[in-house]
């Protein structure tokens, strides 16, 4: 269940759930991560929680709990529905304990195998929104610093290296280095390198690498040599 939904449901205030979950979910000594819970974001539902966050600053997450997990979190809260909650898990224990007496151990074990087929295949589905999330993520920081590090490495050897008279001018200089990060944005469609998304990284490197001066900077250049 939403461990979110569950917190909001015994009366404990929502401005306190981001101080809350870390110490009483993520850091709890007695459940752990993937057996008991698994962060969500709290905005798409089925993608695991991140620390990154394309908007800026920490998402809004929640987590799916395991029924021991919630009888324990509802035990903890002590407000007015704590009992409530706890007494509603116990009796959800009592009925599917009930229901599985009437079953012989092969049907037990076909239901179990079956319920670990769905998980796996749920596993399955949120593997794929995530790549297909980071996939489409625009590139970071470090990423558009390592693309203007090759712009200004194949603009130098344009110019025929750091010590040549072309390089020395600081006009031509601007002019190459504009040239190549024109051409790149040109290919993508983007006003800035932060629009690039992390698929593309690669072939931004590659059209940087292979980038060919235009006659009318050649020329510049030769007048150099």
């Amino acid at each position: 269940m939403s461990a979110k939904e569950l917190y909001l449901g015994l009366g404990l205030r929502e401005k306190n759930w981001a101080r809350w979950y870390p110490t009483n979910i993520e850091n709890s000594e007695f459940f752990k991560k993937d057996i008991d819970w698994i962060g969500v974001l709290d905005t798409e539902e089925g993608i695991p929680h991140s620390e990154e966050n394309l908007k800026g600053g920490r998402p809004t997450i929640d987590f799916a709990i395991s029924l021991e997990f919630a009888k324990h979190i509802a035990m903890m809260a002590r407000t007015e529905k704590s009992y409530e909650y706890r007494n509603y898990f116990i009796e959800c224990e009592k009925l599917v304990s009930e229901q599985a007496k009437l079953l012989s151990p092969r049907e037990q074990l076909k239901i179990q195998l079956d319920i670990l087929e769905e998980q796996d295949k749920k596993i399955e589905g949120v593997v794929k929104k995530v790549d297909d999330l980071k996939e489409n993520m625009p590139l970071f920081n470090i990423e558009c610093k390592e693309l203007q590090s090759l712009v200004k490495k194949v603009g130098i050897k344009v110019l025929c290296g750091y010590k040549s008279s072309a390089y020395n001018d600081n006009s031509l200089r601007g002019k190459v280095y504009a040239d190549i990060q024109h051409q790149l944005k040109r290919e993508f469609g983007v006003e800035r390198y932060q629009s690039i998304k992390r698929c593309q990284l690669e072939t931004a490197r590659k059209i940087i690498e292979e980038y060919k001066a235009p006659t009318i900077l050649i020329n510049e250049i030769s007048r150099y040599i």
